[in-house]
């Protein structure tokens, strides 16, 4: 090698010193480099790891929160039960001192309704209520009296008066209760008793009643064979059917009952101590000439015609159509324009 050649050979050299050099560095770089994005796969499969455990605990945990609620769904299942069965139980025992206070006691429709919410509102007076008429005698004086204000009291809230011995009946002048009953045939299945929620009777065919007026003339009450139907039992010591009984003649006055509509009554209830007894004297008075059947008791001394058809109180009107079939009850007062609507539904 000459020596004008050296210095082109140490540059050749020098050169491929550089590039030697620049490739170790890229090198360190590129390693650096791949070592922080190996720890953060690491950090994130980690955190991965992590957040797998918590999704596991929190399933877990939903799971007992379900187990719980599961619990918690049937214990509320076996308390609404609970208070289902409550409120039957009341509703039963309201429908029996409603029917109890109006045919036993002579009350009217609204006040027995009064009374009875009175009793419900307050279980003191109702074990109260309820003692007084059990069939066991009560032995402590001082209860009964004292269970006896507790009734009282509501009664007086219902805007009844409490009377004493001064405040009793007169006795009976009219003719004896025998000669106000007559014997009456139930024809067909009795109607459950009337309800105000659902009433089970609707659609069911009527008992027919077979028996005789207070004249002793025959009367068959057939709406199947008559046509459709409107049946009131009356009770004459009622105040709403002594309201009751001029809307109907009213009406009939007026020509308002439809052709081919039937009304007819049952006098029942009779109670020869109570007001506008007897009661043949006062429908006469009344000129209610609606054909009136006299109903009659079982041996048990329960009105016939009033128990088949499922009497809770009076007045009450059961609308028969012309197949015989129930259509429509209810027991208590009305409006005549109410009653006249209620006639014009059984029109053929």
């Amino acid at each position: 090698m000459t020596t004008r050649d050296r210095p082109t050979r140490l540059a050749a050299v020098a050169l491929i010193g550089l590039v030697l050099a620049s490739c170790g560095s890229g090198a360190v770089e590129q390693s650096s480099e791949y070592e922080a994005l190996a720890e953060e796969r690491d950090q994130l499969a980690a955190d991965f790891e992590s957040a797998q455990q918590e999704l596991t605990d929190v399933s877990d945990e939903l799971d007992e929160i379900d187990d719980r609620l599961a619990v918690v769904e049937s214990q509320l299942a076996d308390a609404n039960a609970t208070v289902a069965a409550n409120e039957s139980i009341v509703t039963d025992l309201s429908e029996v001192l409603a029917v109890d206070l109006v045919n036993r006691a002579g009350f009217s429709q609204r006040d027995a309704d009064c009374v009875v919410d009175g009793f419900l509102a307050d279980g003191e007076v109702r074990a109260s209520y309820l003692m007084l008429i059990g069939p066991d005698p009560i032995d402590d004086q001082d209860a009964a009296e004292a269970a006896l204000d507790e009734v009282n009291v509501v009664l007086t809230d219902c805007g009844i008066e409490i009377g004493g011995a001064a405040d009793d009946p007169p006795p009976p002048s009219g003719p004896p209760i025998e000669e106000m009953l007559r014997d009456v045939d139930v024809v067909g299945d009795a109607l459950p008793q009337f309800t105000e929620q659902g009433d089970p009777a609707i659609g069911l065919a009527a008992p027919v009643l077979v028996g005789e007026t207070y004249e002793g003339e025959p009367l068959t009450i057939d709406a199947s064979a008559d046509g459709p139907t409107m049946l009131i039992f009356l009770a004459h010591w009622c105040p709403h059917c002594n309201a009751e009984v001029p809307k109907l003649v009213q009406l009939r006055d007026e020509g308002r009952i439809p052709d081919g509509v039937n009304v007819a009554a049952v006098s029942s209830l009779v109670n020869p101590t109570r007001a506008n007894y007897p009661p043949d004297a006062w429908l006469a008075d009344a000129r209610f000439t609606f054909p009136t059947l006299a109903d009659g008791v079982d041996a048990s001394g329960e009105f016939l015609a009033a128990d088949a058809f499922g009497l809770r109180g009076v007045p009450y009107v059961i609308l028969i159509d012309g197949d015989g079939r129930v259509t429509d009850r209810w027991a208590g007062e009305r409006a005549i324009n109410e009653i006249a609507g209620a006639l014009e539904s059984l029109a053929p």
